[in-house]
């Protein structure tokens, strides 16, 4: 007595008895409903092919990225900064130093402004909710900022 159990996606096909089972038709059956499953299901991509197109890292530094997303001001440097060290660090939080050094590696951008009025840009950046503060001295963007700044760089 042979058993024999196929699984293409959610169709399944179960035989159970002699050998004497046309492995021709199985074939062809298996063929059919391949190209059936195939054709009918939406062209969507798969969690994890989704998970590794977003983890993908970018290959930018903080002064293209500021470029590309129009930075005019201290607190959008900082925002630029943080989604640096957040998309191309992989960094989850970083202190007011790392945002702070990530904004000067910008120096098309970065002025001495934006070290004396650091507590201030971030204090606002957190009452805006583009920042989120962990703890005593952590930073990172909310998510929603950081969806529509990475919307932004394409």
């Amino acid at each position: 007595m042979n058993k024999l159990r196929l699984r293409l996606g959610s169709a399944e096909l179960e035989y159970e008895g002699d050998q004497d089972f046309d492995k021709a038709e199985i074939l062809e059956f298996l063929e059919h409903l391949s190209k059936t499953t195939h054709a009918s299901k939406p062209q969507t991509e798969s969690p994890v092919e989704k998970e590794t197109r977003e983890s993908d890292p970018l290959d930018l530094g903080v002064e293209s990225i500021a470029s590309k997303l129009g930075v005019k001001s201290g607190p959008q440097l900082l925002t630029a900064s943080a989604l640096f060290l957040e998309a191309v660090k992989k960094e989850t939080s970083y202190s007011r130093r790392d945002l702070l050094e990530a904004a000067k590696s910008g120096s098309g951008f970065y002025t001495d402004n934006v070290r004396k009025n650091l507590s201030n840009y971030l204090q606002s950046l957190v009452r805006t909710d583009k920042l989120n503060k962990r703890g005593d001295n952590q930073y990172s963007l909310n998510a929603q900022t950081k969806k529509e700044l990475l919307e932004k760089l394409g």
